[in-house]
């Protein structure tokens, strides 16, 4: 009798070797170590942008018309109003114009702050954007002016106006400048004071 090449008794030890081999194979892969996993790529939040921060405004209330006039008992209580409204800000320098009236605007604030306010000239503003981006960059900064110098200084910051001008009775408008760079100048209408 011919006996079949393939039979199921052929099997048996096959089967088991491969078995064996599957046992060796899976308990080899077990025993290898896990590679480390890819490093999760974090990017970084950009840093905080620095910016200068300006309080624009104009001096408060004069007693009278005369060349340089003190202020009136109102424009005390303005000056008063200023330094409150600003009182919780790092303020980090004063500019004024030579005036008493403007100079008397931010005297209360300056003590508040223990700062000496600086004096500038109204009629050259490159020279005061100058300074300010220079010594008081990523700062907060308050300049008081004149009906005819709060909106030209704002100007010369490359900001637009948010309003057409101020006149001889405005003397509440206190307008926030944000100089970030690689953006445009924003600017914020607040009112201070009554």
């Amino acid at each position: 009798m011919v006996k079949p090449v393939f039979s199921f008794s052929n099997m048996r030890p096959m089967l088991q070797f491969l078995i064996l081999l599957l046992n060796v194979l899976f308990l080899s892969a077990c025993s290898q170590k896990i590679a480390d996993p890819v490093p999760l790529r974090v990017t970084p939040a950009p840093a905080p942008q620095k910016s200068t921060t300006i309080y624009l405004l104009r001096h408060a209330e004069k007693a009278n018309s005369s060349a340089d006039p003190d202020l009136s008992a109102a424009g005390q209580e303005r000056a008063i109003a200023l330094r409150d409204s600003l009182s919780k800000l790092p303020v980090n320098a004063i500019y004024s114009t030579p005036y008493k009236r403007t100079r008397q605007t931010v005297a209360p604030l300056a003590a508040a702050k223990n700062i000496q306010e600086q004096e500038y000239d109204a009629n050259n503003l490159t020279a005061l954007t100058t300074k300010i981006l220079k010594d008081n960059l990523s700062q907060t900064v308050v300049i008081v002016g004149h009906a005819n110098t709060v909106l030209e200084t704002m100007e010369a910051f490359k900001a637009k106006r948010p309003i057409a001008a101020l006149t001889e009775s405005d003397y509440n408008y206190l307008f926030k400048l944000t100089l970030a760079e690689n953006k445009d100048p924003q600017v914020e209408v607040k009112r201070y004071g009554n």
